[in-house]
């Protein structure tokens, strides 16, 4: 009765990405799509985790990077912009990632839209999630090499129109 504590933390190193080991590795190499901006819509309440996906497409330039914080917010923002590709996260202060998905396929504006899990719950059956409508299932820690395989497989080789890329533009906050 009467103590006082006092506990100093330290901040730590910023995020950062682990450099490969090796740097002629053509796939972690900075590589530009042709034809045109891509655009990426991210769902994912954690701040530090968009940073990374940030971080790793300074690799892929011409993808633009739409954050969403909440499930609802990213239906919205799909149904708004049309993404190339969509990132979710399956836990979400608002909706279940799940729940999110579902919207996703239920709407005509979104439903050809693929759909990748990115998620730190290694235990979930993967397979519900693909006969769901998701077009692959990563976690988290983000291993770079296959989130940028994933990348360019659904990236790579869009015809984007050139007026498309210049029409949609980042949500503002």
């Amino acid at each position: 009765m009467g103590s006082v504590f006092l506990v100093e933390f330290d901040r730590g190193e910023p995020l950062a990405i682990a450099e490969p080991e090796t740097e002629d590795d053509p796939l972690v190499a900075v590589t530009p799509y042709a034809g045109g901006e891509r655009r990426l819509l991210y769902v994912e309440d954690t701040v530090a985790n968009v940073q990374v996906i940030e971080a790793i497409l300074e690799r892929r330039p011409t993808v633009r990077l739409i954050p969403a914080m909440l499930g609802g917010l990213g239906i919205d923002l799909a149904r708004e912009h049309r993404p190339h590709l969509v990132l979710l996260d399956l836990h979400l202060p608002d909706l279940p990632g799940e729940r999110v998905l579902a919207e996703l396929r239920a709407d005509d504006a979104t439903r050809d839209i693929p759909v990748v899990i990115l998620s730190a719950d290694a235990t979930r059956d993967r397979t519900q999630f693909v006969a769901s409508g998701a077009h692959a299932y990563l976690t988290k820690p983000i291993d770079l090499r296959r989130l940028l395989e994933v990348l360019d497989r659904f990236l790579a080789d869009l015809q984007v129109p050139e007026d498309a890329s210049q029409r949609a533009q980042a949500p503002t906050e």
